[in-house]
């Protein structure tokens, strides 16, 4: 109790500097809380962004499908298979007994030119369950409506691809692709809709255009039910994995063999965006590094200047029999208060503009739209406050710890040299 008393009286004798390291480490805590928040909502609105409009969370494909990615039009034409009537009435029915832990629908995507006038456009085309809506909630609607239930020969275009083919709504694009025999075909779909995918520059070069899933089937030569995918949905994604180890059992079980259908997670068939979204985190986390490096350069200094100040204390100290041990808490306990008090401060600082810009949404304008989205919605994550905090003070501890041992280290009759 003594030190912690001596420790006080000290902050306020120093008042000054220690105001500057309080500055300081608000300004650090602040910081961390805000872009920490922002990288994390961005992250998530990316994930939940190709988990709608293209992966799910799950899906479960043929197991002679050679591609790796989902994400990506640079697929050679036979790269895509296909999963017969056979397996999807199994699909089907297994899937349908498990509404309880999850939904599903089924897809299916090639890789076709569309055509329209002299204009060509290469694109990935993705035949949806026009009673689905996941895709609606990450796509941006600009024109027009989105697709139809029950009806066929219609189609979805992003504003980049509408505006390369010269083409608006209620135009008729033609679509050439190969069936499943490995046969050209062209079919007319009348455009009902054109729109962006929120967060667009992370899915900017996946240039994919959604069409009725009757269409798809019909254009691939489908006349049995085949599809390419099934896109499941889990009621928590955090049961994921879970989930997958018991499909795969099931599906084992009933007769579906890992040579004939296999499964995949949204981490592995959206690896490409995925890549972009960590290649900003980890832009972040440099940013978090360099900064505790610099942290912990100033606080080395201003502890170093705080025991010059004190030079003749320390001496008079160690002359009247405190021990080194006894000055070292003296010094930490002053450093711990003043960096727990202004942590606590910036922390909530920043969580506070956090909660605002979570209800008032952060107009981004036309470049950072791009990249996340026209209005962008902060999420607080309470759980990401305490390791701060304790990162903040970890980091303070150790950029403390040597100057002070060497303040404490101080003989008595070096004080007197200087009197």
């Amino acid at each position: 109790m003594k030190i912690f008393l001596i420790s006080i009286k000290n902050i306020f004798v120093n008042r000054w500097r220690s105001i500057i390291l309080g500055l300081f480490i608000f300004f650090i805590s602040f910081l961390m809380v805000f872009f920490q928040s922002f990288v994390s909502t961005m992250k998530t609105n990316m994930e939940d962004q190709i988990i709608n409009s293209l992966t799910g969370e799950l899906q479960i494909r043929s197991a002679q499908s050679q591609e790796g990615d989902m994400a990506t039009i640079n697929k050679n034409w036979g790269e895509i298979d296909y999963l017969n009537g056979k397996q999807t009435v199994a699909l089907d029915h297994y899937l349908d007994s498990q509404t309880k832990r999850l939904t599903y629908v089924k897809r299916v995507r090639e890789n076709a030119m569309l055509l329209y006038d002299k204009w060509k456009l290469p694109a990935m085309i993705i035949g949806l369950d026009t009673t689905a809506t996941h895709y609606q909630q990450s796509y941006k609607l600009i024109e027009g409506k989105f697709l139809t239930p029950n009806q066929a020969h219609q189609m979805m275009l992003t504003e980049t691809q509408a505006e390369q083919l010269k083409v608006k709504v209620g135009d008729t694009v033609g679509i050439s692709a190969q069936n499943k025999d490995g046969k050209p075909v062209q079919l007319d779909l009348k455009v009902v809709g054109i729109g962006n995918l929120d967060l667009n520059s992370a899915t900017a070069q996946f240039d994919y255009a959604y069409v009725d899933l009757k269409s798809a089937q019909e254009l691939m030569g489908f006349q049995a039910g085949e599809v390419t995918d099934y896109i499941l949905y889990t009621k928590d994604r955090a049961t994921i994995a879970e989930t997958q180890e018991s499909i795969l059992s099931d599906l084992n079980s009933a007769g579906l063999s890992p040579d004939e259908v296999k499964l995949s997670t949204w981490k592995t068939m959206g690896g490409t965006i995925l890549g972009g979204v960590d290649l900003y985190v980890m832009t972040f986390y440099s940013f978090l590094v360099v900064l505790m490096l610099i942290s912990c350069l100033l606080i080395i200094n201003l502890v170093n200047m705080m025991s010059l100040e004190r030079y003749q204390d320390i001496g008079t100290l160690r002359a009247i029999g405190f021990s080194r041990f006894r000055i070292v808490q003296i010094f930490m306990g002053e450093i711990m208060l003043i960096v727990t008090f202004f942590t606590l401060i910036g922390t909530g600082a920043g969580s506070l503009l956090v909660l605002f810009f979570s209800k008032q949404g952060l107009n981004t304008g036309p470049v950072l739209g791009k990249l996340l989205g026209d209005h962008f919605y902060m999420k607080v994550n309470a759980g990401q406050i305490i390791p701060q905090f304790l990162i903040i003070l970890f980091f303070a501890l150790i950029s403390s710890l040597y100057p002070t041992l060497k303040a404490a280290s101080l003989k008595p009759v070096e004080t007197l040299k200087e009197i």
